[in-house]
């Protein structure tokens, strides 16, 4: 845009306006600077104080955009058509589980994220995460380029440091990554493995769950669970929060809405939660428990107890369970009493879901409830998450090799065990020593990459 076009009367009469609009800032902050209340000052009055806050807000919007440039495509790109946006499908991994989404393009700029209707998880609806993640693609705090040893180097240098032949077989040499389902990463392990065998793999987040050892525990292998809340008409929610934060949170929110409308016989799901805090999940209940997290085991076993004494035990079960069960009786049974007799009366049209903070005893417990309910919603399917195998450690064992000095080489690919371990392995001390030389990488420059 040329300066020409803002010549002649245009340009006095918006000068004009830009003088009155200072004098009367001028006066205002005159009279804001002497004592007394607004209403005691001379000068100004209230149409002059709303003439210039109305135009104070009127200019806000109506800023010169920068001068510019625009230049067409020496060679258009194929499928791209300036100022028309293009639409793909990607996914995103939250703690190692994928939301399908959709993404609309502009000239190769990804500007807007939304659900992808064809993909399970998110049902064509996008969450607050989903949606600001297309903002850490332009975030200019991201890691910009390669650093060793706190300065910019080159990708020569960083291969010639980590492509010393190894004779020890990957003895001293550790990987640090988050769960995930990536078959590619799966590929790269099993080269690692023939190539280095001695070498371990840990896999860690700071928010994962004990349900796989739950489902472990009740099963005897590592099972996902993946409720189906629209076959719940009853609801127990153990600690959990399902419609809080959670990789499936779109998608349970959906399938929750499902059966919260009232339906030809004017009935609707009912839903009980015990928690300790009170979550998003907490605020819809229709039945809500105060407890402390370390006391929803307890009101868990109680439940169970009530719901065999009805005559619904769960199949295999031990003889001496509802013994056991006895000893754990939560002091509101009452409450339980209650809570059991609702969701064995639902003939499978009941759900109890147990929260990811929960230890997998507690989740054990749960299993053993959906099973005795015959719950038609608790979905059970093999673990989707790659495992090492035998080359596979937990973040305190690693963090004891570290202390120990049996680690030469830690690779560490997107996780900060610095900021988010628990405080008890000292994991910044236990990899912050000589000898051990630590690689980081990651989109953030964070307390994990300062000491790599």
């Amino acid at each position: 845009m040329s300066d020409e076009r803002h010549a002649g009367g245009e340009q006095d009469g918006k000068g004009a306006f830009r003088r009155d609009r200072q004098e009367l800032w001028r006066r205002l902050i005159e009279h804001a600077s002497e004592a007394g209340p607004p209403e005691e000052w001379e000068g100004i009055g209230r149409r002059d104080f709303m003439k210039l806050v109305g135009a104070s807000v009127a200019l806000a919007g109506c800023s010169r955009e920068p001068v510019g440039k625009l230049l067409p495509y020496t060679v258009r790109p194929v499928g791209v058509t300036p100022g028309v946006p293009d639409h793909f499908a990607t996914a995103m991994a939250i703690d190692g589980r994928a939301v399908g989404l959709i993404v609309e393009s502009h000239e190769g700029r990804p500007t807007k994220i939304e659900g992808n209707p064809a993909h399970p998880a998110s049902l064509g609806a996008a969450g607050v995460f989903e949606q600001a993640a297309v903002l850490q693609l332009y975030d200019p705090s991201r890691a910009g380029a390669l650093r060793m040893r706190g300065r910019d180097a080159s990708w020569e240098s960083f291969c010639a440091a980590f492509s010393q032949p190894r004779t020890d077989g990957g003895e001293g040499l550790r990987f640090l990554l988050p769960p995930t389902t990536s078959p590619t990463i799966a590929d790269l392990l099993g080269r690692i493995a023939k190539s280095a065998p001695l070498a371990r793999v840990t896999f860690t987040s700071p928010l994962a769950g004990q349900d796989l050892d739950g489902a472990r525990l009740a099963f005897g292998r590592p099972l996902q669970p993946l409720p189906d809340l629209s076959q719940a008409g009853a609801l127990l929610c153990l600690d959990a929060d399902p419609l809080g934060p959670s990789p499936w949170q779109l998608a349970w929110a959906r399938q929750f809405a499902q059966r919260r409308t009232l339906g030809a016989d004017g009935q609707m799901s009912r839903l009980y939660v015990v928690e300790a805090m009170l979550s998003l999940t907490g605020t819809m209940a229709d039945h809500r428990l105060r407890r402390r997290s370390v006391e929803v085991g307890r009101f868990a076993a109680a439940v169970l107890a009530e719901v065999i004494a009805l005559g619904h035990a769960p199949p295999g079960m031990p003889g001496d369970l509802p013994t056991r069960l006895d000893k754990m009786r939560d002091p509101d049974r009452r409450t339980a009493q209650a809570v059991a007799r609702d969701l064995a009366g639902r003939g499978g049209d009941a759900l109890v879901l147990v929260g990811e903070r929960q230890p997998a005893a507690v989740h054990a417990l749960g299993h053993a409830l959906n099973a005795a309910l015959s719950a038609r919603g608790a979905r059970l399917l093999p673990s989707p998450f790659i495992d090492a195998g035998a080359a596979t450690i937990d973040l305190g064992t690693l963090a004891a090799d570290l202390s120990r000095g049996a680690v030469d080489t830690l690779v560490i690919c997107e996780t900060n065990p610095v900021y988010d371990a628990p405080a008890d392995l000292d994991f910044a001390g236990a990899m912050n020593r000589e000898g051990v030389l630590r690689f980081h990488h990651g989109l953030y420059v964070d307390e994990t990459a300062e000491l790599c």
